[in-house]
């Protein structure tokens, strides 16, 4: 996440967070469709009056999943918002008017202690699980083309006014550190290189943490640089 997103969370009224996930329905459509969809579905959400005169602001990201089963993707939205009280069930019959598919999601109170930075950042460019995608080599580019440029952080409501990302050369310990492009990451994933399958490994983990038990004790985490083993 940028400097100015993460700066804009730290705006949000922490007495009045909500956890909110939109699920969609899995298809066998193209991923591009599929998210496309799901962004639309989203957009015309928040024009509806439960939506309008509940929520004020907040930050959604993507997250897409690959059903084994069905050998469909599964996109879905994350979204931290500041809001009052949202009925589930009215939530649920808005969301499955707008997708015309799909009603099911999730609301929870978000606790203080919660670092959001971390709760969005670890779903950003998410790769699908390896051992889950029926041709991996196909469904990584068709994963990556999907990906591609594509708007993964979406902001809406009216969030407080943070100062612009500034260019820093300097980067702080507890900053994200580039190891490579993802999409070079993807590629060599395709070639079964060893070192990427790791590493997309590692981003797969439930925690959205990059552990490792080849680093020092404790184990490096997404705050720390990752160090990649010799495999």
């Amino acid at each position: 996440m940028s400097q100015r997103a993460a700066a804009s969370l730290l705006t949000l009224n922490r007495n009045h967070l909500k956890f909110v996930t939109l699920t969609m329905k899995s298809s066998d459509a193209p991923l591009d469709v599929q998210l496309d969809h799901l962004r639309h579905s989203f957009r015309k959400l928040r024009q509806r009056k439960i939506w309008r005169d509940a929520v004020v602001c907040g930050f959604a990201v993507i997250e897409v999943t690959f059903n084994a089963a069905l050998k469909q993707w599964h996109p879905h939205l994350h979204i931290v918002c500041e809001a009052a009280f949202i009925p589930q069930a009215e939530l649920s019959a808005s969301w499955l008017l707008v997708t015309h598919t799909s009603s099911i999601v999730d609301i929870r109170v978000c606790k203080p202690t919660v670092n959001l930075a971390n709760y969005l950042a670890k779903y950003l460019g998410k790769p699908p699980a390896l051992d889950r995608l029926d041709s991996p080599d196909l469904r990584l580019l068709e994963f990556k083309q999907a990906l591609d440029h594509s708007r993964l952080l979406i902001r809406f409501g009216r969030l407080g006014a943070v100062a612009p990302d500034q260019p820093d050369d300097k980067c702080s310990v507890n900053d994200w550190q580039q190891y490579q492009p993802f999409e070079q990451l993807l590629a060599a994933a395709a070639r079964h290189d060893a070192a990427a399958l790791y590493v997309l490994g590692q981003l797969d983990r439930d925690s959205g943490y990059a552990q490792t038990p080849f680093g020092p004790n404790p184990p490096l985490s997404h705050n720390s640089p990752l160090a990649i083993p010799d495999i």
